[in-house]
């Protein structure tokens, strides 16, 4: 699967503008090889993270799709900076897919792993044996998932929450024990996180899902 993130900065007088233009984006749903699509906000960031089926049903919908949804719905007016990554999945983090858990979650976490030159399997490794069997433990964590960028030596872990108060005990009752024995340092250039509180209004499903 083809993963999407789309990261926008938006001025807090042009919020309501955004999300109105970002609620137009239903017509993805109809497209073949779309798997879903969900976002919200970090503060004054808008977080938005698309899956496709691969790229060649991406490609398609950039080439054919994208430019008349955009341009008819006036987004490129609400934000100062927008920035994409493309990844590729490795693997979901529970036995629920990424994509299956769409539909059923309010937050998100993103992590966001410079990698280590010669790290890259360490990393992979603590992700599957230390991260992803104490995740899994946490009441309300929905599914997740881990991918690599296309154009660096960049991964990222997406994990799906029932709800904000779910992430937060887990992150005070489970993650401090898995960050000890995990020792993300000794992977990682740099991390970045960001909690996403997802707008319902935004998530398109695919229509085998809906």
């Amino acid at each position: 699967m083809l993963i999407k993130s789309i990261n926008c900065k938006v001025d807090e007088e042009k919020k309501e503008r955004f999300s109105t233009a970002q609620e137009q984006w239903g017509e993805l749903k109809e497209l073949e090889g779309f798997h879903g699509q969900i976002g919200g906000w970090n503060e004054s960031e808008a977080y938005i993270v698309g899956c496709w089926e691969n790229m060649r049903a991406y490609q398609r919908f950039m080439n054919e799709t994208h430019d008349n949804i955009f341009y008819d719905s006036n987004q490129k007016d609400t934000y100062t900076l927008c920035e994409t990554e493309l990844y590729q999945s490795l693997f979901d983090i529970t036995d629920t897919s990424f994509v299956e858990a769409l539909a059923h979650s309010s937050f998100l976490r993103v992590a966001i792993c410079d990698v280590k030159q010669g790290h890259e399997k360490q990393f992979l490794h603590m992700q599957e044996t230390v991260w992803n069997p104490g995740i899994v433990r946490a009441e309300g964590m929905m599914g997740g998932v881990v991918g690599r960028s296309l154009s660096s030596n960049r991964y990222i872990a997406l994990s799906l929450w029932k709800d904000a108060a779910a992430h937060q005990h887990y992150v005070k009752e489970i993650f401090p024990q898995l960050h000890h024995i995990a020792n993300p340092s000794e992977q990682l250039l740099h991390i970045e996180g960001k909690q996403i509180t997802l707008v319902n209004s935004w998530s398109v499903l695919p229509i085998h899902c809906v």
